[in-house]
């Protein structure tokens, strides 16, 4: 019974065929100077068009609105916003390209995009239990897991403070001053 299983594994595996190759190709390669090319040909907008405006062309909606939650019921998306679209009768497109920084050009942007707020470097993050208060009342809470992202202190050497909480549960950010 073994020798007539084993051959009839076997036999599987020989007769088993792949899909034949195919003619065309499956992935196609983007042509970036063709599609810029391609670009710069389309003609104009005629006024009738451009009368719509960019969002009627696009079809895009005033506001959007979204309530996704994912399979497992733990994480839930709730979206209301006005979409802001601009009045113009095209977009632009730029030729950008990968290029090394220079320290200069990373703390001008670092300062444009950060200003004087405090930064953190996170040496550790683990997974713990914190009590997480009810509102108003320090004398009532609930255990929870939390991811905790700890930094060092610059003012106590070698000693690591908390800078973040986030709710293992449900992702949300936990007020480390209020406790919840």
């Amino acid at each position: 019974m073994r020798k007539l299983c084993a051959v009839m594994l076997c036999l599987a595996f020989l007769l088993a065929a792949c899909q034949p190759t195919p003619e065309k190709q499956v992935v196609i390669q983007k042509d970036m100077e063709q599609m810029i090319e391609k670009a710069q040909k389309t003609p104009g907008i005629t006024q009738e068009a451009a009368q719509g405006g960019l969002r009627e062309r696009l079809g895009a909606p005033q506001r959007y609105t979204a309530d996704i939650v994912d399979k497992s019921g733990k994480f839930y998306f709730k979206a209301d916003v006005e979409l802001t679209i601009p009045e113009v009768d095209a977009m632009p497109m730029a030729w950008v390209e990968a290029a090394n920084f220079e320290q200069d050009m990373v703390m001008r942007l670092f300062d444009a995009l950060c200003g004087d707020r405090e930064m953190y470097e996170a040496t550790s993050i683990e997974l713990s239990l914190m009590r997480i208060n009810a509102r108003d009342t320090i004398t009532k809470g609930l255990l929870v897991p939390v991811w905790s992202v700890y930094s060092e202190d610059s003012n106590n050497y070698n000693e690591k403070t908390s800078v973040l909480a986030v709710n293992a549960i449900d992702g949300s950010i936990i007020d480390l001053q209020t406790g919840y």
